[in-house]
């Protein structure tokens, strides 16, 4: 279990950087920064990719695939979708 998590660190610190609010190509949105404390709806996140993203060769990728080891991490706030 530990050695798959590793597997899938990099993936979810890339996923929680980009969900940090990185303001590239937003210049026409007047604020596109949000707490997401002040945001009343679900935050939904697409997860694409390939096998990996999928959970290919875990055990019970269901449960352990990073798409939704993400959801865990990010908590009920967070809808996270596995699209691989």
């Amino acid at each position: 279990m530990i050695s798959n998590f590793l597997r899938v660190l990099p993936v979810i610190g890339l996923s929680l950087f980009l969900l940090a609010g990185t303001q590239i190509g937003c210049r026409h949105v007047k604020n596109p920064s949000i707490r997401v404390d002040q945001y009343k709806h679900t935050i939904r996140v697409a997860c694409v990719g390939d096998s990996i993203t999928w959970g290919d060769k875990l055990e019970d990728h269901d449960y352990n695939c990073y798409p939704a080891v993400l959801g865990r991490v990010l908590g009920s706030k967070f809808e996270t979708r596995n699209l691989a």
